[in-house]
C-alpha cells in the first residue's frame, strides 16, 4: 500500500510541476532581459525529475545542433560548461547514469572524455556526444531590426557577468572593488553603456541596487528554468562590444564563439553553502588559473590562446 501511495504522490508531483513549468514558459515567452525583476521568479520550476536537462533551454539548442529531437527519457545533456576532470563529481551535476539514458550530449570533447570514463566505470549503455557551444544552436530572442534599435540606443556596450549565486550557493566577492574596475575599463575604452547581467538568484538577493546606483543597466537572461534563457543571453552578447566577468563561466566561451572579446578580472570569489566554502575540484582550480592567465588582459582582439582554450571546454563550432 505504501508503494502505491508513493507512486501516486510522485505521479501527482510530476504532473503538477509540468503544469507549473508550462505556465511560466508561456508567461515569460515575450519578457525581455530588461524586465529582470519579473524574470527572477523562484516559483518557475522544471518538471520533477527532469530539471538537469531543462536548465536554460539548452535541450532546444541541442536539437538544432544535432538535427534530432531531444528525447527526455533516453537523452541526457550537460546543462553548461564543465571544467572538472574528476568522473566522480559528475554525479553531482545530474542523472546521466539512469538506466534509460542512451545518449549523453556535452559541448566539448573534454567533457565527452570525462563521461566516457563514467560510462566505463559504471558499465553504462550510453554514448557521449560532443555538439559544440550550445549558444550556437540557440535562436535569438529578438529580430535583427529590434537588436539594431537597441544597439543604436545604448551605443558601445560593455557586458558584465558577475560571479553568481544559485538557490543553494551564495556567491561572494568584493562588489565595490569590482564596480571600480568596471568603471575604470568603461572610461579607459570609451564604452557608452555598461550592462550588468545578473543571475536570477542574485536579483532576489538585492545585488542589483549597487549596480543601478553606479548608472549601469541591469539585465538578466532569466530564470534557469526558462527555455528562452539562452536566447536572451545570445542577444545580450550580440549587442555587446566586449564582455567582462570576475569568474569563469559559460559566458566566457559563448562570448568568444560569438566573436566578442572577453576579460576576466582577477578577484577573490567564494562559493558558500550555509556559510561554508564549497569543496573545490583540483582540476577546476587548475583550469581557473589557466583562465586568469589567458583572459586576464583587457584586449579588443581575441587571441589564438583564447580560441584554443574555448575549444577545449566549449567544443568546436562553425560560423
Amino acid at each position: 500500500m505504501k508503494k502505491i501511495l508513493f507512486a501516486c504522490k510522485a505521479f501527482f508531483e510530476l504532473i503538477y510541476s509540468f503544469v507549473v513549468y508550462k505556465h511560466y514558459c508561456r508567461k515569460y515567452k515575450h519578457t525581455d532581459y530588461f524586465e529582470y525583476k519579473k524574470l527572477a521568479n523562484p516559483k518557475f520550476i522544471e518538471p520533477r525529475g527532469f530539471n538537469s536537462v531543462c536548465h536554460y533551454g539548452t535541450y532546444k539548442a541541442v536539437e538544432k545542433l544535432t538535427g534530432r529531437r531531444f528525447n527526455f527519457i533516453t537523452d541526457y545533456l550537460e546543462h553548461g560548461s564543465n571544467f572538472r576532470a574528476e568522473p566522480e563529481l559528475m554525479k553531482n551535476l545530474g542523472y546521466y547514469n539512469r538506466p534509460s539514458i542512451r545518449r549523453i550530449y556535452a559541448m566539448s570533447e573534454f567533457s565527452v572524455s570525462v563521461y566516457n570514463e563514467c560510462i566505463k566505470r559504471e558499465n553504462l549503455k550510453s554514448k557521449a556526444i560532443s555538439v559544440g557551444p550550445y549558444i550556437k544552436g540557440a535562436d535569438f530572442f529578438y529580430s535583427k531590426t529590434k537588436l539594431d534599435e537597441i544597439k543604436h540606443k545604448y551605443g558601445r556596450i560593455l557586458l558584465v557577468f558577475p560571479h553568481h549565486s544559485t538557490d543553494v550557493i551564495q556567491a561572494e566577492y568584493n562588489m565595490d572593488d569590482f564596480i571600480t574596475a568596471i568603471n575604470h575599463y568603461k572610461k579607459e575604452y570609451r564604452f557608452d553603456s555598461v550592462f550588468v547581467c545578473l543571475y536570477w538568484a542574485d536579483i532576489l538577493r538585492g545585488k542589483d541596487e549597487k549596480y543601478l546606483q553606479n548608472g549601469f543597466v541591469v539585465v538578466t537572461s532569466g530564470h534557469r528554468s526558462d527555455p528562452r534563457f539562452l536566447s536572451r543571453q545570445k542577444d545580450l552578447i550580440y549587442l555587446s562590444s566586449h564582455t567582462m566577468s570576475n569568474f569563469a563561466g559559460g559566458y566566457v566561451g559563448y562570448s568568444i564563439c560569438m566573436g566578442k572579446p572577453h576579460f576576466l578580472y582577477k578577484q577573490q570569489t567564494e562559493c558558500l553553502i550555509d556559510g561554508v566554502e564549497q569543496e573545490k575540484s583540483p582540476s577546476w582550480e587548475k583550469a581557473k588559473l589557466k583562465f586568469y592567465e589567458v583572459f586576464g588582459t583587457f584586449s579588443s582582439e581575441i587571441t589564438p590562446e583564447q580560441y584554443e582554450l574555448t575549444e577545449k571546454y566549449w567544443g568546436k563550432w562553425e560560423d
